[in-house]
């Protein structure tokens, strides 16, 4: 049987600093491989960068892009491919990635496949390292993806693509549609690409955790009736996990300061276990603890998301198409 055809989507916005070393990674993947990059709206030298790399361009003329349209763009014009890759513009595949992907796609069941991320400067600032943590690590079938996937363009075709209408989640949005035909998504233990999340203030990390709530509401929105995701468990959970930690504080302080000091001890051996479960990825006990408490005081910024999305839900896209999620999702069903 031939090689099946692959072709890159890259995407980006004013990726002037990261995106030269993007495309020069997706070359690098081997010969003969068609590369697109569609640019919305930058106002750096992002699209020269792309035209001195010798990648087809096209530029979004749209006055209000994301990274829905910009996808939908990009695998549409590619309509001799049996694969399409999408990449973000701040990320860089690693060396041999797309051969170690190819041959998942022999099981014709097989609708797409990623492998792991890391971010390339977890030490540049503790949000940085958090988000390199929150990369999920299992591997086999898994029920979502992020931006950066290899698909299947039948599968793009039967769904109709990314949901331009979603504000965020638009990638697990697709991964839901893409379940729902029968298909399979894979995460395969190998690594795939280095994300620059560069991330350096709490307002920034605060923002980017509420979004994380929006999305996880929209998904569960969208997956009510379906057997194919456990989203609504997942929103629960996050509920349940603040409502819990608020019920003890004010029983506390109300009733007994003995209820309080056993919720403390409680919520501390909770962080010694997720920090235990995690310390071999993250390579000592102060980074795992940190990630411990990171995974667990998200849950107020992401419940904060999810209330506004249903009090904003009459402007909300309706529930159809595709899905969401972010690399914070792993922390928030913890």
């Amino acid at each position: 049987m031939s090689e099946p055809r692959v072709a890159f989507v890259v995407i980006g916005r004013n990726e002037e600093r990261n995106l030269a070393r993007c495309l020069a990674a997706v070359r690098a993947q081997g010969a003969g491989h068609e590369v697109v990059y569609v640019d919305s709206g930058s106002t750096d030298r992002s699209v020269e960068i792309a035209r001195e790399a010798g990648v087809r361009v096209i530029v979004l003329d749209d006055p209000r892009p994301n990274a829905a349209k910009a996808r939908n763009a990009g695998w549409r014009a590619v309509e001799d491919a049996d694969l399409v890759h999408f990449v973000d513009g701040d990320s860089v595949l690693e060396d041999g990635w797309l051969a170690r992907a190819l041959p998942a796609f022999a099981d014709p069941t097989v609708g797409a496949v990623f492998g792991r991320f890391r971010e390339m400067h977890p030490e540049a600032s503790i949000y940085n390292r958090m988000a390199d943590l929150d990369w999920p690590a299992e591997s086999g079938q898994v029920e979502t993806f992020g931006g950066i996937v290899l698909v299947r363009r039948a599968c793009l075709a039967a769904t109709g693509g990314y949901d331009e209408r979603l504000r965020v989640g638009e990638d697990p949005a697709l991964a839901l549609e893409i379940r729902r035909l029968g298909s399979r998504i894979l995460q395969l233990d190998a690594p795939m690409a280095l994300h620059d999340i560069d991330l350096h203030d709490f307002r920034s990390y605060w923002r980017r955790n509420v979004m994380v709530g929006w999305s996880l509401a929209e998904i569960a929105h969208r997956s009510r009736g379906h057997t194919v995701a456990a989203w609504r468990g997942r929103m629960a959970r996050s509920l349940v996990v603040l409502a819990g930690g608020a019920a003890i504080l004010v029983l506390g302080v109300l009733v007994s300061p003995w209820i309080l000091a056993g919720g403390i001890l409680l919520a501390g051996l909770d962080l010694v276990r997720i920090a235990r479960n995690n310390l071999r990825r993250a390579g000592n006990w102060a980074h795992a603890l940190a990630y411990a408490l990171h995974a667990r005081a998200i849950v107020l910024p992401v419940t904060v998301g999810c209330l506004r999305w249903y009090r904003e839900r009459p402007r909300a896209a309706p529930a159809t198409g595709a899905c969401a999620g972010t690399t914070a999702d792993r922390s928030a069903r913890r």
